[in-house]
């Protein structure tokens, strides 16, 4: 599972939403860090590369092999996850 040290805080809504990222499995088939899974894209950097928005749409309708979890996640859970997702940058 990711940890504080891994997820770059230790409290507030980019922490839930890394403690989401294990809870909910994204890490069966991503990884952060050299931690999780190769089926889906690494998500280490994944900041630098999408908007909150299309964060936001990706986790919502799903995408090649990835499910939707639009159904899945309440708003706040969606929110504080794309929060974690969107704070994930290249040094």
């Amino acid at each position: 599972p990711l940890t504080a040290e891994i997820i770059g805080v230790s409290s507030g809504p980019i922490y839930e939403g890394g403690l989401l990222f294990n809870d909910k499995g994204c890490l069966y088939c991503h990884a952060i860090s050299g931690h999780g899974g190769q089926r889906g894209p690494d998500l280490t950097d994944v900041g630098s590369r999408l908007s909150s928005n299309e964060l936001t749409w990706r986790i919502m309708n799903g995408g090649l092999n990835m499910p939707a979890f639009g159904g899945i996640l309440t708003s706040d859970e969606l929110s504080k996850l794309v929060g974690f997702l969107h704070s994930r940058r290249k040094p």
